[in-house]
């Protein structure tokens, strides 16, 4: 066997579960390279079989949805409307950690998957709708130069638009959100352009890079009404490089924050788009 200078073994014990709390939470395991994969393979496993449940769970929500009659009560059906909302939050967060865990969102062709735009947006909005209306906050879409069908990949681009939008949904108190999908670059070389922008606290450019840092929180004395892994933008970040895409960030504090992401597409939107005009 092989020792390390703290006289630790440098290879990992052989009845090591892989889900033992110890690789997720202990401080005396010294931080190598095995030890760091054992802890990503362990929470990747534990995303993994809370994901199963929680989507029969989605499931059984939408189903009774569908059957419930119209006289329900309205205190009824808020609750009701409540349960979906933290489900779906709870499937935003099992997802984050799964990219997160198993960064497996390399950069590729982005022609995976031709995803309708409303389709998208139907699977962001439960994640939102809620807690907008209970803040009084004001939820807008511009989409009048939208694609109708966004030629790249589905997974990055769900993770991109939740994530931003519940963030922006999260940290805002008065005013509003707004979300904007719309069409960019050339025909040649066609591009889609996510926006979203919001009336909170804002930030200054210190924090900027420390916001894509995994478990990153805002340094405020407010952070502690806000909840969350802080994994959201890490996974953002990533899931953007992963559709060969851009990310600006535009905040001023005091006057709210303004993320943009712009990503390549497959030239055949473009063709279709022209074919639809005409």
């Amino acid at each position: 066997m092989r020792y390390n200078s703290r006289g630790r073994l440098s290879k990992p014990p052989h009845r090591v579960p892989i889900l033992s709390p110890s690789l997720l939470y202990s401080k005396r395991v010294s931080v190598d390279s095995w030890t760091e994969r054992l802890r990503l393979a362990a929470l990747a496993s534990l995303a993994h079989e809370l994901r199963t449940p929680i989507q029969v769970l989605l499931g059984y929500l939408d189903t009774l949805k569908d059957q419930l009659p119209s006289t329900l009560p309205a205190r009824s059906r808020k609750m009701l409307e409540r349960m979906n909302a933290n489900a779906c939050e709870l499937a935003r967060i099992v997802e984050n950690i799964m990219d997160f865990a198993l960064d497996d969102a390399h950069p590729g062709p982005n022609r995976d998957s031709q995803v309708p735009t409303l389709h998208l947006l139907d699977e962001v909005l439960p994640l939102i709708e809620s807690i907008c209306h209970e803040k009084g906050l004001n939820l807008e879409f511009e989409l009048d130069d939208a694609p109708v069908v966004i030629y790249a990949r589905h997974r990055q681009l769900r993770l991109v638009l939740a994530n931003l939008a519940v963030n922006a949904v999260r940290f805002t108190a008065v005013g509003g959100v707004k979300i904007s999908i719309r069409r960019a670059g050339t025909p040649d070389h066609p591009e889609v352009v996510f926006e979203v922008s919001d009336t909170g606290p804002g930030f200054g450019p210190e924090l900027r890079e420390e916001l894509f840092e995994p478990f990153a929180r805002l340094s405020s004395s407010n952070s502690c009404r806000y909840r969350g892994l802080g994994l959201g933008l890490t996974v953002v970040k990533r899931s953007v490089a992963a559709l060969n895409g851009n990310l600006e960030v535009h905040s001023t504090v005091g006057e709210g924050s303004r993320f943009v992401v712009t990503f390549p597409v497959h030239p055949h939107e473009a063709r279709s788009e022209v074919r639809k005009r005409n």
